[in-house]
């Protein structure tokens, strides 16, 4: 039996011999675990030879694009300019026309970066030990969880972050299970666990900022501009050649591939 464990050290796959699982710390830092603690999240997942036949409503249901982008001129109508009144007339103005010009920018849509300066992409730098293929496995949801995690998959792809792979010309060599997590405010988000990926994966060199230098640049800047980028991973490019390695199985509709970065997957935190 195949369980899908979620804990400290990370997420992975594990079978379980005799009803009993051993968990490995792969980590050069002990792991001490008190009486009573939550250590882990185990949930089981069954393995996919073959998709099985979709139910009536997703049977039918079209890839679509999940939000009306003809008009986006309103977009920049949920930018917050000056809030505290500090500027003249005259900036919030140009700061608005500037913001009216630019408002597809802030559409929900978003359709990755367009290289306006410059080519980039993210790429999993993979060591010289690849990864072991395995067979795609889906969580053991009930049906309409199972109908949901289809629909996070379609909602998505019509926004590019999925891929068939023969649309892209490659050939998938690992398949990451995804699950669906509870969000907070409402609804479920779709998640990736790229940790077996990412143990043959190399870590890339990236010049991180710390808080010192960043109070000492921000101190010399006269105007702040705070924005959240929504689902920033999903707007970074992912190179070609490392696709084959962040394939994922949908429950329904077959095997997809990333073509943008997501949370997790190695080579996405320098990205971004």
């Amino acid at each position: 039996m195949l369980r899908r464990i979620r804990h400290p050290i990370g997420n992975r796959i594990a079978q379980s011999v005799a009803g009993k699982i051993r968990i490995v710390n792969n980590t050069s830092v002990p792991q001490f675990i008190q009486r009573n603690e939550h250590f882990c999240r185990v949930r089981l997942t069954t393995t996919v030879d073959n998709a099985p036949e979709a139910p009536d409503n997703i049977r039918d249901l079209k890839t679509t694009n999940y939000i009306d982008t003809t008009h986006t001129s309103h977009f920049f109508k949920q930018v917050s300019v000056d809030p505290d009144n500090l500027l003249s007339p005259d900036l919030q103005t140009k700061f608005n026309e500037l913001l009216r010009k630019f408002s597809e920018v802030f559409s929900p849509n978003f359709e990755g970066y367009n290289g306006a300066i410059g080519p980039f992409e993210a790429s999993v730098n993979m060591g010289p030990v690849q990864p072991p293929q395995r067979k795609g496995r889906v969580p053991q949801y009930s049906k309409n969880n199972l109908v949901e995690l289809q629909n996070k998959f379609d909602e998505l792809e019509s926004k590019g972050v999925f891929r068939k792979p023969e649309d892209v010309g490659i050939s998938v060599e690992y398949i990451n299970p995804s699950f669906l997590v509870k969000k907070a405010s409402g609804g479920f988000r779709l998640v990736t666990a790229f940790a077996d990926v990412g143990r043959y994966s190399k870590p890339q060199p990236s010049l991180m900022p710390d808080v010192d230098s960043t109070l000492r640049t921000i101190a010399q800047w006269k105007y702040i501009i705070k924005s959240d980028l929504t689902s920033a991973f999903y707007q970074i490019p992912l190179a070609k050649d490392s696709m084959k390695y962040c394939g994922v199985a949908t429950p329904y509709r077959g095997v997809r591939v990333y073509t943008r970065c997501a949370m997790g997957m190695p080579g996405s935190e320098t990205g971004s």
